[in-house]
């Protein structure tokens, strides 16, 4: 009997506690549950306060930025052009003014939406243009379908006489930024008859060379710092870019390449590759002309767009390829830290020009991210250098500025 009761109290002794213990497993899975659910609170708060910050600030930048007609113009959308529909925006103060049109580099790091932040002084003496370029942004193409670089050739031939007629002007300024360059150049020397003049704003010359340069000045740099991580990813990469279908080509380009900002030589005052990302972003993240989907626009398109049109231009060496003459004015522009597209071979090329006016300009503390970096040299390089050479001005610009 006495063995029975004990057995019975041992019994009730272990169900006290597994009861207790299933109390504090539950308070325990109670209180995690809870502060899981305070912290996505937390979370959904912030991204609301994020967002509703974000509308209140690209209001701000909306009406900051606001052009008044009757003279100004101020126009965004898409338009047929090669065939497809592609993203053009228009803007500036005064429609008489000539028309400076933007070719973003990349390719496929489109502008269009960052230019709130560096194109306001522009605005008063051009009307600019910018153009997500085929394929890019918010000119997308159908899945499948190839950008060749002799397409966008003729769709930047093609925007520019849609300019010329939508406009009123008989030519334009044209201004291209490293792979912007690149492509700007080649319009340049093959339809000379549509421009006041070309700048090209860190022009991207050819891969293989730049390659060059950009590995032979990062590895004296690494040198001097006695930089041996640097250092060992130079000599890992090879003073020779692979060839563009050997699957480490697009690897190493970015290995050298991301390089340069710690060494000031891409964005001078953003020294890490991180610290260069989170500024684009910032900037794209506030701007007032896109939406919260298109953020991610400027940081470039994918693999599988820029290597084919990389691949296609690989051997291209614009010097050798187009060589020194052109027959219309060519500006050349280069910050004198920029790496990404080697300020020395541009300074070459400048030298070897010819053309009927020409001019050379050193982006003082300026590496490759001119456009926030020196945007009072570059206005007085267009001002000075290439303003003056666009005489043609819309002569019924009064009467369609009531449009």
């Amino acid at each position: 009997m006495g063995s029975a009761q004990g057995i019975s109290a041992q019994r009730s002794k272990c169900l006290r506690r597994a009861s207790v213990s299933s109390l504090e497993t539950w308070m325990d899975d109670l209180v995690g549950w809870t502060l899981a659910i305070f912290a996505l609170l937390a979370l959904i708060a912030f991204a609301i306060g994020v967002l509703a910050c974000r509308g209140f600030l690209r209001k701000h930048f909306r009406l900051l930025n606001r052009l008044e007609k009757p003279y100004a113009i101020d126009q965004a959308g898409l338009i047929p052009l090669g065939g497809i529909q592609q993203w053009v925006s228009i803007r500036g103060r005064d429609r008489s003014n000539p028309v400076l049109l933007f070719l973003h580099g990349g390719p496929g790091s489109v502008f269009s939406g960052l230019a709130y932040s560096y194109q306001t002084p522009w605005e008063e003496y051009f009307t600019v243009v910018n153009w997500d370029q085929r394929g890019a942004g918010r000119s997308p193409v159908a899945k499948g379908d190839k950008v060749e670089f002799e397409t966008l050739v003729g769709d930047t031939i093609e925007l520019i006489d849609y300019l010329r007629r939508e406009l009123g002007h008989e030519k334009v300024i044209l201004l291209g930024h490293s792979w912007g360059g690149f492509l700007g150049l080649n319009v340049a020397r093959r339809r000379p008859d549509l421009l006041h003049a070309f700048v090209g704003l860190a022009p991207l010359l050819g891969i293989r060379p730049g390659y060059r340069e950009t590995h032979r000045v990062l590895t004296e740099a690494a040198s001097k710092a006695e930089d041996k991580r640097a250092l060992t990813r130079l000599r890992k990469a090879g003073s020779e870019i692979p060839n563009p279908t050997d699957a480490s080509y697009l690897p190493t380009l970015r290995a050298v390449l991301g390089l340069l900002p710690e060494y000031g030589m891409s964005w001078r005052n953003q020294r890490s590759g991180v610290a260069l990302l989170m500024r684009i972003l910032t900037i794209s993240f506030l701007s007032p002309d896109l939406k919260l989907g298109q953020v991610f626009h400027p940081l470039g398109a994918s693999p599988s767009y820029v290597l084919p049109l990389f691949r296609e231009i690989h051997d291209m060496y614009l010097p050798e390829v187009l060589g020194p003459r052109f027959e219309t004015t060519i500006i050349l522009i280069s910050g004198e830290h920029d790496q990404q597209s080697p300020h020395a071979l541009v300074r070459d090329y400048a030298a070897q020009i010819e053309a009927p006016r020409k001019a050379f300009r050193v982006l003082r503390g300026s590496a490759h991210a001119a456009v926030w970096e020196a945007p009072g040299q570059i206005l007085a390089a267009l001002l000075e250098d290439a303003r003056p050479h666009a005489a043609t001005y819309a002569t019924n610009a009064s009467e369609r500025s009531g449009d």
